[in-house]
């Protein structure tokens, strides 16, 4: 018969010498890498700061490119929102009040939208944008005599007067451009290239979106607006670092840049021609563009010489829609090595401070938690949650964040593939989304039970990650992926699918048989708003 006590003893020794072991190695690990770190540090002072130089712009342009892929994909979402209003009716050129109590608090509360314009295939035409006082309005109905008429609107959308007239010609037809390419990629939300519009001096690019008139199938209307480029720029401008000078560039022949400090502070700006050899001799901006150009368009950072001086550059693609647009800053040698100048003794300091910071801390964890590195070790290699993790989460029950469905695809009732199946859980994707976020299990009854995903019929686990993420591309958006998570867990019941989502800042719409709608999270149920109360939603919750 085996003692017990010694059993117990052994067991105990073994632990112990499993701590001793793994303090040990963590200690020699961490030791290892602080030298290694300080010397590479140390006696590659030199390449390490160009090294710190090249992730310093690369930072910066990234910052900067997310601040304006951010607006650029609001100002796509208030497009759609614009087409699904039209496809409903809420558009008539003729209610002049009904179009500016629509439009105008939406204005209000986005201002990089400088204007609202209409126009239709019987010749009507609508544009709204904001005065001093209220709002400028211009109007032509289809069959006019070809003369706009400009309204003055107050802020509580009350008539006040009408402007003196202005020719068809100079405000319609110099802009024909946003209606031709909405029209000629019907249905998608599509950016013109900058121009100065007639009521205006500052350029401006348009964004615009084609649809039927609820009245009729083949009658066209476009819904448009226009963003000024400079306030472009007063948004990646508001990120500053340094001597660093920035830059938007279509990625072809032209560069929007406002170099000098007079410009910036008037938030004016010049539209450069790279391929013009003059501009290159005195433009370091157009210079960077075209060595980027000439250099293979690389992701990493260049350097160039400009009048005898080292600068360095670094541009990054925002895509949104059919706009390709670039963002480049660039800066002299000197500024960005000020800026890195110490940092070999800082790292050092840091990479101490850290390493032994780490240690104090692993130590601390290794003497109260000892019990656990085991457990722990196990569920990190095995890469899943427990089974008692799983049933933890179910037997919370479903309610605001939590929600079961049965299968991924597999309609139980026919025995057949449903696409009514994958939209139930897509809208409920889309309103944790548009809500405070929350989880779905998939392969988990109404009842708590956990069926597993075998009525699927997936050939293997890729498949199914596969075919869940190709569901989220089609129907949610590839821009809306970083804030939704799959995993497949096994358990001893069956397979269980878990999608978390995160709270999206923009609004999400499903995409469903070319008709998007827009669904919130109440309670446990999912609900659909529609377009006025999607409105006041999104106006509530941005507030």
């Amino acid at each position: 018969m085996k003692n017990k006590n010694n059993d117990q003893f052994s067991g105990d020794l073994l632990k112990r010498k499993f701590r001793v072991k793994l303090v040990r190695d963590i200690l020699l690990v961490f030791f290892a890498a602080l030298f290694l770190m300080g010397g590479l540090l140390w006696f590659r002072g030199n390449a390490v700061q160009k090294t710190y130089v090249q992730m310093k712009l690369k930072d910066v342009v990234e910052n900067k490119r997310l601040t304006l892929s951010n607006d650029l994909n609001n100002l796509n979402s208030y497009a759609q929102m614009l087409k699904m209003w039209g496809k409903e009716g809420f558009f008539r050129i003729s209610d002049v009040k009904g179009m500016v109590s629509l439009l105008g608090p939406v204005m209000d509360a986005v201002p990089l939208i400088r204007a609202f314009k209409f126009a239709d295939d019987g010749g009507g035409f609508f544009m709204i944008r904001n005065s001093p006082d209220g709002y400028s309005v211009a109007i032509l109905k289809g069959g006019g005599d070809g003369v706009i008429e400009l309204q003055e609107w107050s802020k509580e959308f009350k008539f006040k007067n009408i402007a003196p007239e202005m020719s068809r010609e100079k405000e319609v037809l110099k802009e024909p451009l946003w209606y031709r390419k909405a029209s000629e990629s019907f249905g998608e939300a599509v950016w013109n290239k900058p121009y100065v519009p007639a009521y205006g001096k500052e350029m401006v690019s348009t964004l615009s979106v084609a649809f039927h008139k609820p009245e009729s199938n083949s009658a066209i209307m476009v819904a448009a607006v226009d963003v000024q480029i400079g306030d472009f720029f007063r948004q990646i401008e508001s990120i500053k670092i340094g001597g660093v000078d920035s830059f938007l560039f279509d990625g072809k022949k032209y560069l929007f840049s406002a170099s000098s400090l007079k410009e910036k502070a008037e938030n004016k700006f010049d539209i450069v021609d790279i391929t013009n050899q003059q501009n290159l001799a005195v433009d370091y901006e157009a210079l960077a563009a075209n060595k980027w150009i000439s250099s293979g368009r690389p992701s990493d950072s260049i350097s160039f010489e400009f009048s005898g001086e080292k600068y360095w550059a670094s541009l990054s693609y925002v895509s949104s829609g059919k706009l390709d647009m670039l963002i480049g800053i660039v800066a002299p040698d000197p500024d960005l090595f000020d800026l890195a100048a110490g940092r070999g003794v800082g790292f050092v300091l840091i990479a101490w401070s850290i390493v032994l910071a780490s240690i104090f801390l692993f130590l601390m964890i290794a003497y109260k938690y000892s019990h656990q590195i085991k457990d722990l070790a196990s569920i990190l290699d095995s890469g899943q949650l427990k089974d008692d993790d799983i049933l933890r989460i179910i037997s919370k029950g479903e309610g605001a964040d939590l929600e079961f469905k049965s299968t991924m695809r597999m309609n139980l009732h026919t025995g057949k593939p449903g696409k009514e199946i994958e939209i139930a859980w897509l809208k409920t994707v889309v309103a944790f989304l548009n809500t405070e976020g929350g989880i779905i299990l998939l392969g988990v009854d109404d009842g708590g039970n956990i069926l597993g995903l075998d009525a699927d019929v997936f050939e293997n686990d890729d498949k199914c990650c596969l075919h869940f993420k190709n569901l989220i591309h089609q129907h949610i958006g590839i821009e809306h992926v970083p804030n939704i998570r799959f995993n497949l867990y096994r358990t001893q019941y069956g397979n269980v699918g878990m999608v978390t989502c995160e709270p999206s800042k923009n609004p999400v719409f499903l995409n469903n048989k070319n008709e998007e709608a827009f669904y919130i999270r109440s309670g446990p149920s999912t609900v659909q708003l529609p377009i006025r109360q999607a409105l006041e939603y999104l106006k509530q919750r941005k507030g």
